[in-house]
């Protein structure tokens, strides 16, 4: 028996590491000081603290991150959507860009919210505690799959910075191609018959070679947004 001090046990495993691990095993204090203020730790009451009530409360077991799961074209981790389609694995890495930052964000405020909902004293911490539970896992689940799946799509980063590569060489040569048919487009004159006369033939010659131009460029411009995407 210990004197000058009660304190409750809550003989449960921890429900979450917020650091490293996703849960880690262990004992989590619960006590009631004078003042009637409930603190919880994972290392017993200081020994001049005055406990007033003792109470055990269990603590759930939480599990480990969720595991992941794959429903017609798509992956899940839990309830979590993960980006896809797998079928389409550029899409797939573009719909990965920024993903990471968005999840870990994600995920600290979870542990934040878990942290409090652990905390408080009223009734409702349960039912909040839960929650947080649930989405630190598919949140960790789909770090660790984010990873995973950016270390299978290693092609295709290079697959996309040769395309962008391609498509400017391709842009390039097309407009080195109407400038030597066409020449450069006549700038205004002091002789306006002279330019007008001089603009209509080069818009005219440069009618085969718009159609070509407009959609290489086009191919330059998604080419360079998923080129992008590797800075």
């Amino acid at each position: 028996m210990i004197t000058g001090r009660s304190f409750s046990i809550f003989a449960a495993l921890m429900l979450l590491s917020v650091f490293v691990n996703p849960v880690l095993a262990g004992k989590l204090y619960k006590w009631v000081d004078s003042e009637g203020n409930v603190s919880y730790s994972q290392v017993p009451p200081p020994e001049d603290e005055k406990v007033k009530q003792e109470k055990v409360v269990n603590v759930s077991v939480a599990s480990n991150a969720a595991q992941v799961t794959r429903h017609g074209n798509y992956e899940y981790c839990g309830d979590l959507k993960l980006p896809g389609p797998l079928s389409d694995t550029e899409r797939l890495y573009r719909e990965m860009h920024g993903k990471r930052e968005y999840w870990e964000r994600r995920l600290k405020d979870a542990q934040s919210s878990l942290q409090r909902s652990i905390n408080s004293k009223y009734k409702s911490y349960k039912q909040n505690r839960d929650r947080w539970t649930k989405q630190i896992s598919e949140l960790k689940c789909a770090l660790s799959w984010e990873l995973t799946k950016r270390e299978q799509l290693k092609d295709i980063e290079q697959n996309i910075s040769q395309k962008f590569k391609q498509a400017q060489l391709s842009y390039d040569r097309l407009n080195e191609a109407a400038y030597d048919d066409c020449g450069p487009e006549p700038v205004l004159a002091d002789d306006i018959q002279v330019y007008e006369s001089s603009k209509k033939r080069w818009r005219a010659c440069m009618k085969k070679h718009n159609r070509l131009l407009k959609n290489a460029k086009s191919n330059l411009r998604r080419a360079e947004n998923d080129f992008e995407l590797l800075r």
